[in-house]
């Protein structure tokens, strides 16, 4: 007689959880140059695994709330961005979280609370969040991108 297999987790659809952070990522053509590609998701905090595989223990420290990502498209041309907002229970530990990203080569920027770059991406620290974005729009776009994000 062979014992039961483990139970396995549900299956959760990430794009049918609600947070706040969502009224903060631009809708289908809201910056202009870009295009939501599809419907936003969210992951919560105790799921980072699934999105983040290892990185996840790194914003387990922090106590993330949940990870809000936005997929985006150029709209003149073979850009891409993912937006990914990290929301913490506080400003302490968002800004926790984005430091231990300011290593290595990298440029300050002008967007508020903080902010830098490094080569395709840019981080920025605002009040309880850390805002990821990872892409390649040429020129400015991907700054454009993340400075819509961060105004809102």
């Amino acid at each position: 007689m062979r014992p039961a297999p483990a139970p396995r987790q549900p299956e959760i659809s990430f794009t049918s959880i609600d947070s706040p952070s969502l009224q903060f990522l631009p809708r289908q053509e809201e910056v202009p140059g870009w295009r939501l590609e599809e419907d936003p998701i969210v992951i919560p905090g105790d799921r980072l695994s699934v999105y983040l595989d290892q990185d996840s223990s790194h914003f387990e420290r922090y106590e993330t709330i949940d990870l809000t990502i936005g997929k985006y498209a150029a709209t003149g041309g073979p850009g891409w961005a993912t937006v990914e907002m990290f929301r913490f229970p506080d400003f302490v530990k968002a800004f926790g979280a984005y430091s231990m990203r300011k290593q290595g080569a990298y440029r300050v920027l002008s967007l508020a609370n903080e902010s830098f770059s490094k080569p395709h991406s840019i981080h920025v620290w605002r009040g309880p969040f850390y805002v990821r974005v990872v892409g390649d729009g040429g020129g400015d776009a991907l700054l454009r991108l993340t400075g819509s994000v961060a105004e809102r």
